[in-house]
């Protein structure tokens, strides 16, 4: 069965301010005046394996199942989030006479930066409640169902739900219906 397997990377050049400090700053429990961090990287994998075809691979539908999953990490000394998983499962073709459509479900977690969980904590004991909740992560489980309604347009409803918006429990859990469509010339 046919997969993919990625490993990659990113660095970019320019200066970024610490977390902590900025934060820091603004409140009084740092100086708010260290030195900026040069550069800014991270790294991820990817995988994607199909797990099953409904016909050989002459199909030129290619129905069948196949999963996925990334992971992904950067400093969390100067980014809002330090770690993300996402995986799930697509279904080409379950539906009988629609072999070029997709179902898919979805999850996504993405964990917000332990400097910033640790400046909002300390904000906190200078002014107690200012932040509500201290973030943690952000996560959506999607359903989707892309139909293919002619060979150069598709119409894709997808219904999610998510979990901490923005990181923060203090906002309430929300639901997202949207709907996409792609026009191919």
């Amino acid at each position: 069965m046919p997969g993919s397997y990625k490993l990659g990377g990113f660095y970019h050049t320019d200066d970024f301010l610490d977390l902590y400090d900025t934060i820091g700053g603004m409140f009084g429990f740092s100086s708010g005046t260290q030195p900026a961090h040069h550069g800014n990287y991270g790294a991820y994998v990817l995988a994607e394996q199909t797990l099953y075809r409904e016909k050989g691979p002459e199909d030129p539908a290619q129905q069948g199942l196949v999963a996925f999953l990334r992971g992904a990490g950067a400093p969390s000394d100067r980014n809002l989030t330090q770690f993300g998983v996402d995986g799930g499962v697509v279904y080409k073709g379950l539906i009988p006479t629609r072999d070029w459509d997709t179902i898919a479900v979805a999850y996504s977690y993405l964990q917000m930066s332990r400097d910033l969980r640790r400046a909002q904590q300390d904000a906190d004991n200078v002014l107690p409640g200012f932040f509500p909740a201290i973030a943690d992560y952000e996560a959506v489980v999607e359903l989707s169902y892309k139909a293919q309604m002619t060979a150069w347009w598709t119409l894709q409803p997808s219904i999610q739900r998510v979990f901490h918006p923005g990181g923060s429990a203090a906002i309430p859990d929300a639901w997202a219906v949207l709907v996409m469509t792609s026009l191919r010339f």
